[in-house]
């Protein structure tokens, strides 16, 4: 049986999945239920509103926002003073997507509340931050590539902040065959079949974070998800 505070913060978070879900409503109803139902049921943002070292103010970058679920979800649980530790209103959020219909569907649903950038990854250049998100974006990139990005988002960190990344973990054994058809699945649902994918995995992505000087946690998600998310902060100078 489930605990007081662990049902406590389970329905905390329908309330504010509900929420952010609702701005999508004009949208149509397939949009709108699309929406409500991966938020609630992807543990990442769960995992991201629980974080005890959320920053309290300052701008908050998500690299590949994609249609603004995570911001939305932010940005409600600012204006309610439910972000982690009760802080709200001190927060610039702004999200870049290098897909224009996605990043114009995150317009519509975010309004004058975040800032919304449709461009390239590779080549926007990043606003100083105190939080860069980045979900399912760096398997995307050519290895090259994934690296000169986490450079460029360690430079936008200011002292102190953190990344936060979430990426499939391509280690060895069922995982990968996990992956295998997740791939695949998200190619075909989004025309990407033909498109490379380049994993890395659990360890591999803990090295690239410690080789840019952050102090790295990594936490693996729960099947069949075989994700990790890891937080990496920039030290104080």
């Amino acid at each position: 049986m489930a605990s007081s505070d662990t049902q406590t913060a389970a329905n905390r978070f329908r309330f504010l999945a509900e929420a952010a879900a609702w701005r999508y409503r004009n949208q149509g109803l397939i949009v709108h239920r699309s929406v409500r139902n991966q938020l609630m049921r992807d543990p990442v943002y769960r995992e991201i509103l629980a974080l005890s070292d959320f920053p309290p103010h300052g701008l908050v970058l998500e690299l590949g926002c994609g249609r603004g679920l995570l911001l939305s979800l932010l940005v409600c649980a600012s204006n309610l003073g439910m972000l982690p530790g009760g802080r709200s209103g001190k927060h610039r959020w702004v999200g870049i997507e290098g897909n224009g219909e996605l990043a114009e569907t995150a317009r519509l649903a975010l309004a004058n509340e975040a800032e919304i950038m449709t461009g390239d990854l590779r080549l926007e250049t990043l606003p100083t931050c105190r939080l860069v998100l980045m979900l399912d974006i760096l398997l995307r990139l050519q290895p090259a590539e994934q690296e000169a990005l986490l450079e460029r988002a360690v430079q936008a960190l200011e002292p102190g902040g953190l990344i936060v990344l979430r990426e499939t973990d391509a280690g060895p054994g069922w995982r990968q065959a996990v992956i295998s058809l997740t791939q695949k699945a998200h190619g075909l649902l989004n025309r990407e079949c033909r498109r490379p994918l380049y994993p890395r995995s659990a360890v591999a992505w803990t090295k690239q974070l410690e080789s840019l000087s952050l102090a790295v946690v990594a936490k693996p998600l729960p099947a069949p998800f075989a994700k990790t998310l890891f937080v990496a902060r920039k030290a104080v100078d």
